[in-house]
């Protein structure tokens, strides 16, 4: 939220950024048309609200048993040496364009090292994370394409 360049006087303008993450049963039509009708209802008691969407990413559905999943838990455990839970989480990625025109059942997952320093100002990951990760990725195409063929 920006309003203004000093605390003790009335700016001549405010800005709010909002990221809502949307769910399949309240999708970004859902969140808009509801943002849409709250400012409208302000603007008619005087307000002077505009509303700009953007970055309007759908969600990302993906089943949760599968066999490109499977592989990735079974390969993950075996290297990391611990259990691999498989879990949702709302985030944007790249994802929601690649798979536009794909079915439910495409196969797909967000499967990847990290921390607690994931988007932070000093984001890292540790060297044999890393390399951990490139090996598994390595098994996992070579059986995944091999069992999915």
């Amino acid at each position: 939220f920006h309003g203004g360049d000093q605390v003790n006087t009335i700016p001549d303008a405010a800005v709010a950024e909002v990221n809502v993450r949307t769910i399949p049963q309240f999708d970004n039509d859902e969140a808009i048309a509801l943002l849409k009708g709250l400012v409208g209802e302000q603007n008619r008691r005087g307000a002077r609200i505009s509303l700009d969407p953007y970055m309007q990413e759908p969600v990302v559905q993906a089943p949760r048993d599968s066999l490109l999943v499977r592989l990735a838990t079974k390969l993950g455990e075996r290297i990391s040496g611990a259990t691999i839970p498989v879990v949702g989480v709302a985030g944007v990625t790249d994802a929601s364009s690649l798979l536009r025109g794909k079915g439910p059942d495409f196969p797909f997952m967000m499967f990847g090292p990290g921390n607690e320093t994931m988007h932070t100002v000093n984001e890292n990951i540790d060297k044999q994370m890393y390399l951990d990760f490139v090996q598994l990725y390595q098994r996992l195409f070579v059986e995944y394409l091999g069992q999915a063929g």
